[in-house]
C-alpha cells in the first residue's frame, strides 16, 4: 500500500477496500426499511404538530401556507423583538409532546444504528439508498411552517448589509440599515457578525441569487436551507467516501450514523444554521488528506484539502483547535514506524513512552524536515482563511465581533450556566454581594474555569492521543470544548464531534455523543418557559444522560484497574509466603 502523505498513520485502519462486501443490497432495503418509516412518520408527526400549534418558534416565510396558528401580533412589527417572557406561552404538553417525537425520532435512528451495524460490509449502491432516505427526512423538515432558530433572518441581513449597502457586516450592525424590509425578523439588530469571512461570502452569493429570483422572504429562507440540506447530504456523501478508504467495513454504519441523526436533520434542513457548511468543507479536506499518496498526485491533493480545511475555519473558527493536533501527528510520524492499523486503534502508553517519543523531535534524525513539513502545511491553512478574510480586513476593529459577542458575554444553556445559579445564592449568601455583582462574579469565575479546563484537556490529547489517534484526539477535544469551554450553547454545536465519531468504531466516545446528540434535542421543549421554573434544570436533562454515561463508563473502568491491582497484590503477597 502506498504511504499517504497527508494523514498517513491516523487515518488508515486494518481492513482491505477491494474485500467483497458481505450482503448485498436487498438486505441493506429489508435492514433499513422499517427504521426508515418510523424516522419518516416521527417528521411528517413534527411536521402536523407545529402547523397546527404555536411553540414559540419563529414563523416562516416558506410554507406559510401549512400554518394553522395567526402570527402573535409581537412578531408583526418592526424593531426587536419583546423579551421572550412577553410572548405567548405555548401549552406544556405541546412542548412535551415535541420533546417526545424528538425522542422518538433517536430510538428510530438507534433501531436503524443497531440493524446497519449487523450487516458488516455492504455495496456501494447502498450509499444512494442512505443519502436517498436523508434527502427526503430532510425535505420534510425544509417544509416546516416555522423556525426552530431564527438566526436564518441574521444571515440574509449580514448577506444584504455586503451586497446592496456595500458595507462591512463585521463592523456594522442591522440596526444601521432601519429600512431594510427584513430587519423585522432578526433578534440580534445591534450585534455586528459573530462568522468568519468565509460564511459572509457565502451569504453574499446567496444574496445575489435571491435578488435574482425576486428578493422575497421565501426566496431567501428557501435556499439557506436548500445550502444547509445540501452540504449537510455532501457531508454523508463524503463520510461514505472517506470510510471506505480507511475502514470499508463501517462505511454504512458511519454515513448512517451523521445522515439519519435527528441532530444535523432538525438543524440543518429545519433551522439552516452554517455550521452544515463548515462540517462540509472540513470533511472535504479530510476526504482529500485521506486521498494523497506519491503516487496519486499526494502534493496537489494535500494543499487542496489543507486550503479546505482553512475555509472551514473561516467559516465559523471553532475547527482551528483541531489544526494543531495534526499538524503535531505531523511532527511526530517518523519517530514511529508507520502501521496501516494506526487509525483508530488506542493503545496503552505510559508515560515515559511519550516523553522519549517528545524528546526525539530534537534529535537530528529527521526533525528538520519534519518541522517543515508541518510549517508548510499550517502555513496552507492559515494561508487560505486570511485569504477570505482579506475583502472584510478593516483594521483591528474587525476582530471586535468576537470579543463583544454575546457568547463572550454571559452563559446560557450550558453545563456552566446549571451551575451559575447554586454558586450565585451562595456567592450572595457569604460574600453579601448583591444579585448583579454575584452573577458577574460566579459567571466570569466559571468562564476562567472552563477554559482552563478545556486547555488542559487540549493539551493532554496532544500529548497522548494525537499521535496515533488522531479522530479521537479531535473529538473528545470537540466534547470537551462542548463540555467545559462553550458557556453560550446551542444544540447545533454537538453536530461538530458528531462528524469526527461518524468515522470511528462505535465506542464509549461515540456513544457519550450519540447521548448528548439525543439530549440537547429536549431543549426545544425548555426554551419557551423561561419564567416556569423548570427552565432552570433544562441543562441537568440535555447533559445529564451523556455525562452519566461516561462517569458510569469511567467508574466501571477504574474499579477494572483496581480490581486487577488486588489480584496482582493478592499474587505477589501469596508469592512471597510461598502459598
Amino acid at each position: 500500500m502506498n504511504r499517504q502523505e497527508c494523514l498517513p498513520s491516523t487515518l488508515c485502519e486494518a481492513g482491505d477496500p477491494a474485500r467483497q462486501p458481505s450482503c448485498g443490497l436487498r438486505a441493506v432495503v429489508a435492514a433499513l426499511a422499517a427504521p426508515f418509516v418510523a424516522l419518516q412518520a416521527v417528521w411528517l408527526a413534527v411536521l402536523a404538530l407545529v402547523a397546527l400549534v404555536w411553540l414559540q418558534f419563529k414563523p416562516s416565510p416558506l410554507f406559510a401556507g401549512l400554518r394553522r396558528w395567526p402570527v402573535p401580533a409581537q412578531l408583526q412589527g418592526t424593531g426587536p423583538l419583546p423579551a421572550a417572557s412577553g410572548l405567548p406561552t405555548p401549552a406544556g404538553w405541546h412542548l412535551a409532546l415535541l420533546v417526545a417525537l424528538l425522542l422518538a425520532a433517536c430510538a428510530a435512528y438507534a433501531w436503524a444504528l443497531v440493524r446497519a451495524r449487523a450487516l458488516g460490509a455492504v455495496p456501494d449502491r447502498a450509499r444512494w439508498l442512505v443519502l436517498g432516505a436523508a434527502a427526503l427526512m430532510g425535505l420534510t423538515l425544509l417544509c416546516l411552517p416555522a423556525l426552530p432558530s431564527d438566526d436564518v433572518f441574521s444571515y440574509i441581513l449580514y448577506g444584504r448589509i455586503s451586497v446592496i449597502y456595500h458595507a462591512n457586516p463585521l463592523i456594522a450592525v442591522p440596526a444601521q440599515f432601519p429600512h431594510d424590509p427584513f430587519l423585522r425578523y432578526v433578534f440580534w439588530q445591534n450585534t455586528r457578525a459573530v462568522y468568519g469571512p468565509g460564511w459572509l461570502l457565502a451569504s453574499n452569493a446567496l444574496t445575489l441569487l435571491a435578488q435574482a429570483l425576486g428578493g422575497s422572504a421565501a426566496i431567501y429562507v428557501l435556499l439557506y436551507k436548500l445550502l444547509a440540506l445540501g452540504c449537510h447530504l455532501v457531508s454523508a456523501a463524503l463520510i461514505w467516501d472517506i470510510l471506505t478508504r480507511i475502514a470499508p467495513e463501517r462505511r454504512l454504519v458511519g454515513t448512517l450514523l451523521y445522515a439519519w441523526n435527528p441532530l444535523p436533520l432538525w438543524e440543518f434542513a429545519a433551522s439552516a444554521h452554517n455550521d452544515a457548511l463548515m462540517l462540509a468543507l472540513f470533511l472535504g479536506g479530510v476526504a482529500l488528506l485521506v486521498r494523497a499518496s506519491p503516487s496519486t498526485g499526494g502534493r496537489g491533493r494535500t494543499v487542496a484539502g489543507l486550503a479546505l480545511w482553512g475555509a472551514a475555519v473561516a467559516t465559523k473558527y471553532i475547527l482551528v483547535i483541531l489544526v494543531p493536533l495534526w499538524l503535531w501527528q505531523v511532527l511526530v510520524q517518523g519517530i514511529e514506524h508507520e502501521s496501516h492499523e494506526r487509525f483508530t486503534k488506542v493503545t496503552k502508553r505510559s508515560y515515559f513512552t511519550v516523553l522519549r517519543a517528545n524528546i526525539a523531535l530534537y534529535l537530528p534524525d529527521g526533525w528538520p524536515q519534519r518541522l517543515g513539513a508541518a510549517v508548510w502545511r499550517g502555513g496552507v491553512v492559515l494561508g487560505s482563511a486570511v485569504a477570505l478574510a482579506l475583502p472584510f480586513w478593516h483594521g483591528p476593529a474587525t476582530l471586535g465581533s468576537l470579543l463583544n459577542s454575546p457568547p463572550a458575554q454571559s452563559l446560557d444553556n450550558s453545563p456552566m450556566e446549571a451551575l451559575s445559579w447554586p454558586l450565585r445564592a451562595l456567592a450572595q449568601a457569604l460574600l453579601h454581594l448583591r444579585p448583579t455583582p454575584a452573577r458577574l462574579l460566579v459567571d466570569n469565575a466559571l468562564k476562567v474555569l472552563g477554559a482552563a479546563s478545556f486547555v488542559v484537556v487540549w493539551g493532554w490529547q496532544v500529548l497522548r492521543r494525537a499521535q496515533h489517534d488522531l479522530l479521537g484526539a479531535w473529538a473528545w477535544v470537540l466534547l470537551a470544548y462542548v463540555l467545559l469551554a462553550s458557556g453560550w450553547f446551542w444544540p447545533w454545536y454537538v453536530t461538530w464531534p458528531l462528524i469526527i465519531v461518524a468515522l470511528r468504531p462505535l465506542d464509549r466516545l461515540t456513544v457519550t455523543v450519540l447521548l448528548l446528540a439525543g439530549g440537547v434535542l429536549t431543549l426545544y421543549g425548555f426554551l419557551p418557559l423561561t419564567a416556569a421554573p423548570i427552565y432552570g434544570y433544562r441543562a441537568v436533562v440535555a447533559f445529564g444522560p451523556a455525562l452519566g454515561y461516561l462517569a458510569w463508563t469511567w467508574w466501571q473502568d477504574r474499579r477494572g484497574d483496581m480490581g486487577h491491582l488486588g489480584e496482582a497484590v493478592t499474587r505477589g503477597t501469596a508469592a512471597r509466603h510461598g502459598t
